[in-house]
């Protein structure tokens, strides 16, 4: 492998189609080793990787380094273009084929039944393909997407054994923090930023400088208000001199008078010039040319609330076991959960998650406007029942849900101007209808699906705020940690899987 550079020189890229301009004039640089790539949804990131790999030309700048490149999409709908290829080096006795066919833990047929594959072992068979290439400069966009835990330990140590020029776009924070020690950020209203850490490191920085912002925008604030109100209390102070030197309505033979005043000004005139008032209506106008750029919005410490259940449980299940199909079923202990508890669900693909969160569901008798539900995609007809009911709800109503929507970083012209919003926005749309509604209960089947990072980071500060129950199913364990304080993990056994409460 090279130890070049890939150099991006005054790179700008236009949309042919609606003129929007996307970069103007970046300079950024890729060192060997892997760097991840970040920002929100509509910041460029996979854009970029496209325009690295040349399936995009730039309208402006330039872009130099080792080839060849490649970049491995989101999408594994279609079997990568070199999957025969890895696998007849494979069969053919390749030691380099053979082992990452190992660390992936891929199988021999996956080339003849890719339709039947889940999405989870198509990505793993892409990456196999990519690295077997060997190329100089490799892009990934969402690596981790459809893998469950062992999967994405198992990518991780595979990736850590490239050694070209890596960038990766991914909303996992443990596969970025162990993976890059390297960080671009890219942002929808600036130039992008280059850290020489990891992607946590980089985010705590910017906290930091947004926190520092905000307290120097404060002081600011203050000592523009003190200086407006000196400036104000010095104004009327002239103004009551002025009077008191004034001339007017003196007889013009009073003399004496007319010396006393002329003497008083002459020993007073900073004051009857207006100096003083001068002096601090410049002071006012240089601290306010020199206040801090832009509004640091604080996060704004607001709890989200529900309503109170009347019950003891939610849920009160014996123990019992769960058919799966394959003659495999779910054995689980007796299950509760209680007013506020949040319990996470872990286990492997397969396991039966998201099979458990539907039994639950039918062991019940909640009403409607007791617990909202989030699969892992939710179906064309309950979207538009979802846009129907944002639609006729009060324009206060709408207000409030829209404050929700955008403090898990939702973007609100998504909501008002386009005819329908994308996954990811209709996932935050329903959970903002739900907070709003004060639910008491929250059912979330791998929540941060189709989220970038900020999204999942606003997404996770909102729900540890969230004082109802909370039952949630993921793969992120750092999210899982950061909002569970149960967990409940499903391990693999001869006849299914078992449930185990930690």
């Amino acid at each position: 492998m090279s130890s070049q550079f890939l150099h991006i020189n005054q790179l700008t890229f236009t949309y042919p189609d609606n003129g929007q301009n996307i970069f103007e004039g970046i300079d950024l640089v890729f060192p060997e080793g892997w760097t991840a790539l970040a920002g929100a949804n509509g910041s460029g990131k996979s854009t970029l990787l496209k325009l690295i790999v040349g399936d995009l030309s730039p309208s402006g700048g330039r872009l130099s380094g080792p080839e060849p490149r490649l970049y491995c999409a989101q999408e594994v709908h279609n079997a990568p273009e070199d999957l025969e290829n890895f696998y007849a080096d494979f069969y053919g006795g390749s030691g380099e084929a053979g082992r990452l066919f190992s660390l992936l833990e891929m199988d021999y047929d996956w080339p003849y039944r890719w339709d039947s594959l889940s999405f989870g072992e198509r990505k793993r068979a892409q990456i196999a393909a990519a690295l077997h290439r060997r190329p100089e400069v490799l892009l990934l966009d969402e690596p981790a997407n459809h893998l469950d835990e062992h999967a994405r330990i198992l990518l991780l140590e595979v990736l850590k054994e490239y050694r070209g020029i890596g960038v990766l776009v991914s909303h996992q924070r443990l596969l970025l923090d162990e993976l890059c020690s390297r960080t671009i950020m890219l942002s929808t209203d600036g130039p992008p930023r280059s850290f020489s850490c990891g992607w946590s490191e980089a985010r705590d920085a910017i906290k930091a400088e947004q926190r520092h912002a905000a307290d120097q925008f404060e002081k600011a604030r203050k000592e523009e208000r003190r200086i407006k109100l000196e400036l104000q209390r010095r104004r009327e102070e002239n103004e009551r001199h002025q009077k008191d030197f004034s001339k007017r309505g003196l007889r013009w033979k009073d003399s004496d008078a007319r010396r006393k005043i002329d003497a008083a000004r002459i020993g007073n005139k900073d004051v009857i010039g207006g100096q003083k008032v001068k002096h601090m209506a410049d002071r006012l106008q240089r601290l306010q040319s020199r206040r801090p750029e832009g509004v640091i919005h604080a996060e704004l410490g607001v709890s989200f609330h529900a309503r109170r259940f009347a019950s003891d449980y939610f849920f009160s299940l014996p123990e019992g076991k769960l058919v799966l199909g394959d003659e495999k079923t779910l054995e689980y202990p007796a299950l509760q959960m209680t007013e506020g508890q949040h319990i996470a669900v872990s286990g492997n693909n397969g396991s039966g998650k998201s099979g458990l969160l539907r039994h639950i569901m039918a062991s019940w008798s909640l009403s409607a406007e007791q617990f909202l539900y989030l699969p892992q995609e939710i179906p064309p007809g309950e979207q538009d029942t979802l846009l129907q009911r944002f639609e006729l709800i009060s324009r206060d109503q709408r207000g409030e849900v829209l404050s929700n929507f955008s403090r898990i970083n939702g973007d609100a012209a998504s909501m008002l101007d386009l005819p329908r919003p994308s996954p990811g926005e209709m996932r935050k749309l329903a959970l903002a209808m739900g907070l709003q509604e004060e639910i008491p209960l929250i059912i979330l089947d791998e929540p941060t699906n189709h989220l970038d990072l900020p999204s999942v980071m606003a997404l996770e500060e909102a729900l540890v705020s969230y004082k109802g129950a909370l039952l949630m199913v993921s793969h992120d364990a750092r999210f899982r940690d950061a909002l569970c304080s149960v967990h409940w993990n499903l391990s693999m056994t001869a006849r299914g899987s078992r449930l185990n409460i930690i």
